[in-house]
């Protein structure tokens, strides 16, 4: 009996032990308990902000890939227009026209029929007129095509930029 006494003693000694450090342990349970479900609280948070990370770069890779198509139809229309111009040109150098056969009978139909030398010459600046204008028209698309160009490769840029700033890689296709 005296060694069950002995053990009940060392077992009471033990739990006074273990309760002189229950408080600390308690509040230090507490406090990890209140750590964890704020970490839990900020790792939620940090998921949402992850997949709206995720769903601003795709927005970005398609904005850039549609710049990126934009900018090949582009080119693809003025090419187009500059062919056409091309095509144009080449028609009006092969008419086989003798200018000085065409003066010559010009003027012999402006004598028969009594035409003012001013409304030939205003005739004249009209055409002159529709030339220039033409040209300065097709000067002006070449200069246009440089400046959407110019605006569109800025604009890949700057979504390269961004991709890039974000640490993403770009697509090679």
């Amino acid at each position: 009996m005296v060694e069950n006494i002995k053990n009940l003693e060392l077992k009471r000694e033990n739990l006074k032990k273990d309760l002189k450090f229950y408080s600390k342990d308690f509040v230090i349970y507490k406090n990890l308990e209140l750590i964890y479900n704020e970490s839990d609280v900020h790792i939620k948070n940090l998921k949402q902000f992850s997949q709206s990370s995720r769903d601003k770069i795709t927005q970005v890779e398609k904005e850039l890939k549609r710049i990126s198509e934009d900018e090949l139809n582009v080119d693809d229309y003025f090419e187009d227009i500059k062919k056409k111009n091309i095509l144009l040109k080449k028609k009006i150098e092969s008419i086989d026209i003798n200018l000085d056969d065409i003066n010559k009978e010009f003027q012999s139909y402006i004598k028969e029929n009594n035409i003012k030398d001013e409304d030939v010459q205003n005739v004249r600046k009209g055409i002159n007129f529709c030339l220039n204008t033409y040209n300065r028209e097709f000067d002006n698309l070449l200069y246009t095509q440089k400046k959407m160009k110019k605006k569109i490769k800025d604009t890949v840029n700057i979504y390269e930029k961004k991709l890039k700033d974000i640490n993403i890689k770009k697509e090679t296709t």
